[in-house]
């Protein structure tokens, strides 16, 4: 077992790393393990007790309020009429929301383009005034220096 030796010098190199410190850092590993044990002992608690422990009447109480909205709406608004009706405004309304993100997500990505070409313009315009500040000894050593690093 070769490849295991490697491993088992790794793991106990990063124990005995893990383990050195000073007082602040032991001060704030302590801090760390209190706060996962007050969370280890509220979630404890709301296992023994229930969802009450968090004033929630269910596991995601907002879910059943969004589906009950969502029907009334599509009851007025999509399914009146004949069934082909109701079907076509279904089709419509998945079609212009399709349109609607689509949308969306190609002005995000037109604007994130803009935007990264306006940083490295921005980048260059400052690089180029920082170098047009340097003396032209400057632009000798650094000339200088490339030409020993390729010798």
């Amino acid at each position: 077992m070769p490849n295991l030796r490697p491993f088992l010098r790794f793991t106990t190199d990063s124990i005995r790393l893990v383990l050195t410190g000073n007082q602040v850092y032991w001060a704030w590993l302590a801090f760390l393990a209190a706060l996962i044990a007050s969370g280890l002992l509220a979630y404890w608690s709301q296992m023994q007790t229930g969802l009450i422990v968090t004033a929630m009447r269910d596991q995601v109480s907002w879910v059943d309020d969004i589906k009950l909205e969502f029907k009334s709406w599509a009851a007025a608004n999509l399914l009146q009429g004949t069934r082909q009706q109701a079907l076509l405004r279904i089709c419509l309304a998945f079609f212009f929301i399709t349109l609607l993100k689509n949308i969306a997500c190609y002005l995000q990505e037109t604007l994130m383009a803009y935007v990264g070409h306006a940083v490295i313009r921005d980048l260059l315009i400052r690089v180029c005034q920082i170098g047009q500040l340097q003396p032209l000894t400057f632009l000798g050593r650094a000339a200088i220096r490339v030409q020993q690093s390729l010798a």
